[in-house]
């Protein structure tokens, strides 16, 4: 199947952040996920930081590859995630990975919130 979903990576400091825009399937999370370990440092624990906001949605195959994007990103010195996501979302993206991820995860619409979540692990966001 076509890819679907767009979306901006870049690394500021230890933190990948995520812009996505649009619908994504399961090979649009697939897409992003390997944008973000080609940017992602290999020599130090670092951080992701998704901005979906209101401008982007999940089909349930890509609910699933997100979880699978972040238990393959532990591999690889991931330390936390923060999703700035609007509360629509915040209740199917919190069951989802609740009980099947090992790292602090923080959902909020409020940015300034998550900063301050994110500062705890990297002292800078």
């Amino acid at each position: 199947m076509k890819s679907h979903g767009d979306y901006k990576v870049e690394l500021i400091n230890d933190i990948v952040h995520i812009y996505p825009v649009g619908g994504f399937n399961a090979e649009g999370i697939f897409d992003v996920r390997g944008s973000v370990l080609s940017i992602a440092p290999t020599d130090r624990p670092w951080g992701l930081f998704e901005h979906p906001k209101d401008l982007a949605g999940l089909t349930p195959e890509a609910s699933d590859e997100l979880l699978k994007s972040y238990q393959e990103f532990s591999d690889h010195n991931f330390i936390a995630v923060a999703l700035e996501i609007c509360s629509t979302w915040q209740g199917v993206v919190e069951r989802k990975l609740s009980d099947n991820l090992d790292i602090p995860f923080y959902l909020s619409n409020d940015l300034e919130q998550l900063i301050g979540s994110m500062k705890q692990h990297f002292g800078r966001v």
